[in-house]
């Protein structure tokens, strides 16, 4: 259960350029002269949009429930870290050994699932 490309930390990874995107094509529609042809391509954009948003919206609760799971899995991971093996530990981070080395030092300090 890897947090990288196509995996649960994925998606969310291009949200902020996927946006930055979307504003720029909104933003050159309207900046056409031709007022026709702006309308029209500011309403194709907003379309588009929304089309978009509905769709995502479509699979959203389908990748939380995913994502939900993997992050449980983590945590299980993590409070039981002294008896797992490397391999389980891998799937928190790519090395074994600095996931034992920090996982001390917040369990010291009482810090994330540590916490209570």
């Amino acid at each position: 259960m890897q947090i990288g490309p196509g995996g649960v930390g994925a998606p969310s990874r291009y949200t902020t350029l996927t946006l930055l995107g979307i504003i720029g094509a909104y933003r050159c529609c309207l900046a056409l002269r031709d007022q026709r042809l702006q309308l029209a391509a500011a309403s194709a954009a907003t379309t588009m949009i929304f089309l978009g948003t509905f769709v995502s919206m479509e699979s959203a609760p389908t990748q939380g429930a995913q994502t939900w799971r993997a992050r449980t899995a983590m945590q299980a991971v993590l409070l039981d870290w002294r008896r797992q093996p490397d391999a389980a530990l891998r799937s928190l981070y790519p090395s074994a050994q600095v996931v034992r080395e920090r996982a001390l030092i917040i369990e010291e300090l009482g810090l994330t699932v540590f916490r209570g």
